[in-house]
């Protein structure tokens, strides 16, 4: 039920597409000092919204709040990708934006209107479960304790990477070299920083 959630919900598209671009909306009016950061964080959504649709040139704040995600341009699943690549989107969002930008000119666009996605929950199935060993040892699911004859960890990760998709949105339809993405998701997140 939890894979499924993810596959189909919480990772659908449209639901990633409003995600990266509040990301990125956050993300630059905390930079620009609009809002402060502990502000944002004890605000509900609907008066982070509000305050983020009242800031001036939020045009990231006035499409979500109509509801005009940006598009898919561009899908990849996880799968079609070596073990770790791309993990640097997740975990770095300011190389993430420098890549976006980059991105986004090299395809005509303006800086801010193209988006990279690839979440990241390796833990996709995590549960604290006891289990109890031969020797009546009890021991937690999560520490580490194996091999598990099931293989519930290995599996865990397979339906992780089933589940992912490393993809491109943006404000309008445009072509994005598979390839230069591609090849940015393979390396290192020192090798694309240099390459950018």
């Amino acid at each position: 039920a939890r894979y499924q959630m993810y596959r189909n919900v919480y990772w659908h598209h449209a639901v990633r597409s409003a995600t990266a671009m509040f990301m990125r909306l956050v993300k630059e009016i905390i930079t620009r000092g609009d809002l402060d950061a502990a502000w944002i964080a004890n605000s509900t959504d609907e008066a982070l919204m509000e305050a983020l649709s009242r800031l001036p040139g939020s045009e990231l704040a006035t499409r979500l709040k109509r509801r005009r995600l940006y598009k898919r341009v561009l899908d990849v699943h996880a799968g079609e990708l070596p073990a770790g690549a791309g993990d640097w989107i997740a975990a770095d969002p300011n190389l993430t934006e420098r890549v976006e930008d980059w991105l986004a000119v090299r395809s005509g666009l303006a800086q801010g209107e193209l988006l990279l996605d690839f979440p990241q929950k390796p833990a996709l199935l995590a549960a604290d479960l006891p289990v109890q060993l031969r020797s009546g040892e009890v021991v937690s699911l999560n520490r580490g304790h194996g091999p598990w004859p099931l293989g519930i960890q290995q599996v865990g990760m397979q339906l992780h990477t089933n589940a992912r998709h490393l993809r491109v949105f943006a404000a309008q339809s445009v072509n994005v070299d598979r390839s230069v993405v591609l090849g940015l998701a393979e390396m290192s997140a020192e090798e694309v920083a240099k390459r950018i």
